[in-house]
């Protein structure tokens, strides 16, 4: 359940009134955190008597977020309809991953694999004819399944009825997101890239002079983060992309994608990470950043790298170790 506040400007924080140039980073980090939350369906509540309320009928309910009706929520999840395709877009890749031949039928067993590769949890064939045959009407359990049986399949698995007495699956899962295999590259070939590049778009000297001509060399391709003032990045990308390499440098704030880096940490992607603290009395665009603001910023940076140590994720001083590391994990594939 998140709960997003926005700044005001002029704000103080920690004594310490924030300048315009402030202000507008810590506004677009909020903007992405939004765009990447709702991205997964899950609405971000601005008020927080209405969020602890839903948080209190998911609990009460034993409901998903996912679950919760407009009337609950005060106000819809942003872009709704590019939520959908992307979802349809998903289940039919790891339809299609399954379905080898092109005949346009899995098998019951595939259908065990997609849903595990999909979620992380294990699901049984004897456990999937057990829910095919309590939703279907057919007396004979279908062998094989087509497209829509399985995004049928699918929304049923998700919405919990079938494994509510699961010992395997119980009611933790539903306390964190487990730790999965970095996500493989999608299905859509004429997007896809090798590496896609997150730095602070006003600090973009390592992608030019190191990062690009590196990849060249080894001929992989890349995709470099493009930000649009007052709206946030465009994140679909990211999907189609092997490696997800974050350049956090010493010479900005990066707040943006730092909070990017946590997130795609948190889905399991396949992360590299390089992190550099920033040094006091440090000038962005005319402005000194006082002692205070540098101990937060680099305090956000040693959360980030703890975060990746728990999870595996390989975390570099020198954009140079970290691009060498985004290429091995391509030609390692």
């Amino acid at each position: 359940v998140l709960v997003i506040k926005p700044y005001k400007p002029s704000q103080t924080i920690g004594g310490e009134v924030i300048s315009h140039q402030e202000y507008d980073e810590l506004s677009g980090s909020l903007l992405v955190l939004k765009s990447l939350v709702e991205r997964q369906g899950i609405p971000v509540f601005n008020n927080i008597p209405v969020a602890v309320k839903c948080t209190a009928k998911i609990l009460r309910d034993n409901i998903n977020m996912q679950d919760l009706v407009s009337a609950d929520l005060k106000q819809p999840v942003s872009n709704g309809h590019v939520q959908v395709a992307e979802k349809l877009f998903k289940l039919r890749e790891a339809f299609n991953n399954r379905d080898t031949t092109g005949s346009g039928h899995i098998s019951l067993a595939d259908v065990c694999m997609a849903y595990r590769l999909m979620t992380n949890r294990k699901l049984s064939v004897s456990e999937l004819k057990g829910l095919v045959s309590n939703t279907s009407d057919c007396k004979e359990q279908p062998v094989q399944v087509n497209f829509e049986e399985f995004c049928a399949i699918i929304a049923e698995l998700k919405s919990g009825d079938a494994h509510n007495n699961n010992n395997n699956n119980g009611s933790s899962e539903k306390w964190a997101l487990c730790s999965r295999p970095p996500r493989s590259l999608s299905v859509d070939n004429s997007s896809l890239r090798d590496v896609f590049l997150a730095g602070d778009c006003t600090d973009y000297a390592w992608t030019h002079h190191l990062a690009i001509p590196s990849l060249k060399r080894h001929g992989l391709s890349y995709h470099l983060l493009e930000e649009v003032s007052g709206s946030p990045p465009d994140l679909a990308v990211i999907d189609n992309s092997f490696v997800l390499l974050f350049v956090i440098t010493g010479q900005s704030r990066s707040l943006s994608v730092m909070t990017m880096a946590g997130h795609y940490i948190g889905l399991g992607c396949n992360v590299v990470l390089c992190i550099q603290h920033i040094v006091e009395d440090l000038v962005l665009n005319g402005e000194k950043m006082s002692k205070q603001a540098v101990s937060d910023y680099n305090r956000g940076r040693i959360y980030l790298k703890d975060l990746a140590h728990r999870d595996n994720i390989p975390v570099f001083h020198t954009v140079d170790e970290a691009v060498t590391c985004a290429i091995e994990k391509c030609q390692s594939r």
